[in-house]
């Protein structure tokens, strides 16, 4: 497969319907840490999904496609290649685990982070359980986003949630004054609660969380009640 020569019909097919006015807005509401094309997720996918759907590339060739998109300047190219992934991430094995954490640490905010860590990440891992241990270790380095990514990677994990490794990523960043990571606390206790609202309901209790991760754990919880 020509790998290059499909990046080229997708970047050519989203710079065809670019939008000045919405990019600016688009980089505006990320805090100018990127640039735009201009184009809302609706039209990005309609533009790109017969691309996205006759990729026949092997898994090599994907990951060459993805890194490529990844290099692009304009955020939605980033996009692209994790809808890409996601079509294919059935094909994602243990040693993809890398490529992913490259991902993470590179162009990173919570727009891409996020999805890649719940949606890839936590997908590899529900099917290798094997792997948990390899990303709550990334709590420990320094990078914010791999500290994030260990705390939430479990997130759609409902019954399969390990709760003591849950806990323990918790723990290790509890005192932690950073915003992303007092958010991805109460994000994943949030979740946990659709499973469990008395596990939460007692972990909260028990523990000291920040106050912006209690509210966030409790947030649907306290409505209940």
């Amino acid at each position: 497969m020509n790998v290059k020569a499909w990046i080229e019909d997708i970047d050519q097919s989203l710079r065809l319907v670019s939008n000045a006015e919405l990019a600016e807005g688009m980089a505006a509401y990320m805090k100018g840490h990127f640039s735009y094309l201009g184009i809302k997720k609706p039209l990005r996918a309609e533009k790109t999904a017969t691309q996205i759907r006759s990729f026949e590339g092997s898994i090599d060739d994907l990951f060459e496609a993805v890194f490529l998109l990844w290099e692009l300047e304009e955020r939605e190219f980033q996009y692209v290649a994790m809808d890409l992934l996601e079509r294919y991430k059935r094909l994602l094995k243990p040693e993809h685990l890398p490529h992913l954490k490259s991902l993470i640490v590179s162009k990173s905010w919570w727009d891409t982070v996020d999805k890649v860590s719940c949606n890839l990440v936590g997908f590899l891992i529900f099917k290798n359980p094997g792997l948990r241990g390899e990303v709550f270790l990334w709590g420990e380095e320094e990078n914010l986003w791999l500290q994030r990514c260990s705390i939430i990677f479990q997130l759609t994990f409902k019954l399969n949630t390990d709760l003591d490794l849950l806990s323990a990523a918790i723990e290790r960043h509890v005192r932690s004054k950073e915003f992303f990571l007092q958010k991805a606390i109460g994000w994943s206790l949030r979740q946990y609660a659709r499973t469990d609202a008395k596990w939460v309901f007692d972990y909260v209790e028990r523990t000291h969380l920040a106050p912006l991760s209690k509210r966030e754990a409790l947030k649907h919880l306290l409505l209940r009640r």
